[in-house]
């Protein structure tokens, strides 16, 4: 017969079964064929018993369009079915009927042959045909998470499971009978199928899992905040996050002995900025009245230090001996100025008037001169420079740091000018070469009273590709910089962050993408979501050793970057981190990595090798789909499970060492690898879900290292034709 030449007259869906018949009917198609001039069937039919069906003989009773008995056709033959324990079959087989007429069918199983030579037959059986109930998806399902949940690592749930007085459905949709305890279909038991029944059960499990999930994150909380460097900012973050979980083992007293530790730390910097300030301004031998006062006044702020406030009293003290000198000084000055004008005018009596006209003005003229060169110049310069560097204090007892740091650079050394824009940029920041702007001059920054700098691109005109962000702003220290700071500046090429700034923020460089460089000094600890996401021209990027956080889509779509190495405190991978970084060939991981979170390296399509930590237990979902030079790849023996589509589509990779511990491929974890060849499965491999090797059209050898009796416990989805039709065992 041939269907393509067959008019299809009916397509029934059986939705009841007959008790104890080993087949289950699930349908049927009714067609006429106008070459043969006959009725012919296809059934979908499934093995429902715990054996291999070899072959069954069919009765069909025949219905006409009335609905009326028109005769029945006996023990139709299905051969060499072969068909496992919950197998599907029967719709390649076509079924000649008697009945020309026949508008309607019922299919009744008359003999089952098993292929350990058993038969079953249904004379004298007066079972029941009971409905099979239509079972709800477990999307449907408000417990969906947990059904998951409760399945891993047993079987694929689709269905939610139905109980009634003769047969149960499992989750995977096969029919059983209630004195059945294990699936005919996945295998899974009867019990984890009420337990997936009972919601009240499924929500106490929910809630006990809710609980070890703030359990496990109260302990990366604190085993975050463990990790701190000996400064003051890292002590106090670090005892803020213990205090959020006080209750937890013994975050209460290692916070307090934090801030202790911190507080000494303060107090010694105090101390060595009292100390910094008293040995600057001790003076040795003679100095003018103005050092006198600028040091006195100094000594005064830290008056309870040594003895400054004495020197400081001693030192006005000198300043005002000074200016009662210069006062007497003046005055002898002026007195000898009038005698020598008392004696010109005597002179000028006795030489004749023409003579002494003109040599007193050529002696004017040369006194004149020589006055300015040899006084009044030097005198002005040291006058202004003086005028300067007093402005410039005023400024800094006004706090107003920024106007004193620009005076005194045009003062070089003068009193020491520069060594004072160290100790200022020092006291402000904490280190000597801060870089300070205004929001006057500068009106694109903007920054709040606790350091939060602001970059608003409208206002910024030069463009000129690199951006220094300023130490100090308006006389406020940067301790950081705000989300989003400069997303989407698509003219920036270069970043420099400053000294006190600890972590790059939410997406603080999206979008920049003519980023070609940033500069990321040694105290930053995190790198936050998105933050350089969609920065194309990004070739490499020094990830600073402290660093223990890097944000999910951190360098997303970075399509220009090469290589990366991980520094040592980061144990996580997050999601999308890594992902379309199409130009990236190496990746070095420096620490103790144990997580890498679906879609982590996703189309890296110049990826050809990466050596996976020996710490490293986990593969989430799409982690490297997609990775299509990606040559071979070898999974250490701490990972238990591959997810769903781990490695789809890496089309180049010919070679998979999967480690000891694997316990599960999730589904679709290797399909599409059209050049994988062979593959070992280790002995304690307990599930094999949906379509794994779905695609790998190379494949020929799939190397299970246990015996075939451990194979027979292994749980294996459907669709898998292409892994039992390669399958080989090692023994």
């Amino acid at each position: 017969m041939d269907k393509d030449n067959a008019r299809l007259l009916c397509d029934v869906t059986c939705d009841k079964w007959k008790v104890g018949t080993p087949i289950q009917v699930k349908g049927y198609s009714l067609y006429y064929s106008y070459p043969y001039n006959r009725n012919f069937i296809t059934a979908s039919l499934v093995n429902v018993s715990s054996k291999v069906v070899k072959s069954l003989y069919l009765d069909i009773d025949c219905y006409d369009d009335a609905n009326d008995f028109i005769g029945r056709t006996a023990s139709l033959p299905i051969t060499n079915v072969m068909a496992p324990a919950g197998g599907n079959f029967g719709s390649e087989n076509e079924l000649v009927i008697d009945y020309l007429n026949a508008s309607r069918v019922e299919i009744n199983i008359n003999k089952v042959v098993f292929a350990d030579s058993t038969v079953w037959r249904a004379e004298g059986t007066e079972s029941p045909r009971v409905p099979i109930p239509t079972q709800k998806k477990i999307e449907e399902s408000e417990n969906f998470e947990q059904i998951l949940r409760e399945c891993e690592g047993v079987t694929t749930p689709k269905f939610l499971p139905i109980f009634s007085d003769y047969i149960w459905l499992c989750t995977c949709g096969a029919v059983n009978e209630n004195d059945s305890d294990l699936c005919l279909g996945c295998k899974c038991s009867k019990e984890l199928c009420r337990r997936l029944a009972d919601n009240d059960y499924l929500k106490r499990q929910k809630d006990e899992y809710e609980k070890e999930e703030r359990a496990r994150e109260i302990e990366q909380k604190y085993q975050s905040a463990l990790v701190c460097d000996a400064s003051f900012d890292s002590l106090i973050l670090a005892a803020q996050r213990l205090e959020e979980i006080g209750a937890y083992k013994d975050a209460a007293s290692l916070a307090a002995e934090y801030r202790k530790r911190a507080e000494e730390l303060k107090k010694a910097e105090e101390e060595q900025k009292k100390e910094l300030i008293y040995e600057k301004n001790i003076i040795k031998g003679k100095a003018s009245y103005n050092e006198y006062m600028a040091a006195a006044k100094k000594l005064d702020e830290i008056g309870d230090y040594k003895n400054a406030a004495v020197l400081a009293k001693e030192y006005k003290s000198e300043a005002a001996s000074q200016r009662r000198n210069q006062q007497r000084q003046e005055k002898q000055k002026q007195t000898l100025k009038k005698k020598e004008e008392k004696l010109k005018a005597q002179r000028r009596k006795r030489a004749m008037r023409l003579t002494l006209i003109i040599s007193s003005c050529v002696a004017a003229v040369a006194l004149i001169v020589a006055a300015v060169v040899i006084f009044v110049i030097p005198s002005m310069t040291r006058r202004d420079n003086e005028d300067l560097y007093n402005e410039a204090m005023e400024h800094v007892r006004s706090g107003e740091f920024t106007a004193a740091v620009r005076i005194l650079e045009k003062l070089g050394t003068y009193k020491n000018a520069d060594k004072q824009i160290k100790a200022i940029s020092t006291e402000l920041t904490g280190h000597e070469d801060a870089y300070f702007l205004t929001s006057e001059d500068f009106p694109c920054y903007s920054i709040s009273e606790d350091g939060v700098l602001s970059f608003d691109k409208t206002s910024y005109s030069v463009k000129t590709g690199v951006v220094k962000i300023p130490d100090v702003l308006d006389d406020i220290a940067v301790k950081s910089i705000e989300s989003s700071f400069l997303m989407g500046a698509d003219w920036v090429e270069k970043v420099i962050i400053p000294q006190n700034v600890k972590e790059i923020s939410f997406q603080a460089f999206m979008n920049c993408t003519s980023l070609k460089e940033i500069e990321m000094h040694d105290g930053i600890i995190s790198i936050g979501q998105s933050a350089f996401s969609g920065c194309t021209s990004l070739e490499s990027v020094k990830i600073p050793e402290y660093v223990n956080m890097l944000g999910a889509n951190a360098f997303y779509k970075c399509t220009s970057l090469k290589e990366i190495t991980l520094p040592s405190r980061i144990i996580e991978i997050r999601e999308h981190t890594f992902e379309r970084c199409s130009s990236l060939t190496s990746v070095t991981f420096k620490g103790n990595v144990t997580s890498i979170s679906s879609y982590a390296f996703s189309l890296c399509d110049s990826l050809e090798k990466i050596t996976l930590p020996e710490t490293l237990k986990e593969i989430g979902g799409n982690a490297f789909s997609q990775c299509t030079k990606l040559i071979s790849i070898e999974i250490g023996s701490s990972v238990k499970t591959i997810g769903s589509r781990a490695f789809s589509g890496c089309t180049a990779l010919t070679s998979v060492k999967l480690g000891e511990g694997v316990e599960s491929l999730e589904n679709y974890a290797f399909s599409d690898c059209t050049s994988l060849v062979e593959i070992e499965l280790n002995s304690g491999i307990k599930n094999i879900k949906y379509k794994v090797f779905e695609g790998c059209t190379s494949l020929s050898r799939v190397l299970y290292k246990g015996s075939r009796e451990e194979w027979e416990n292994v749980i294996v989805g459907s669709d898998n034709s292409l892994l039992e039709e390669k399958l080989a065992f090692e023994n």
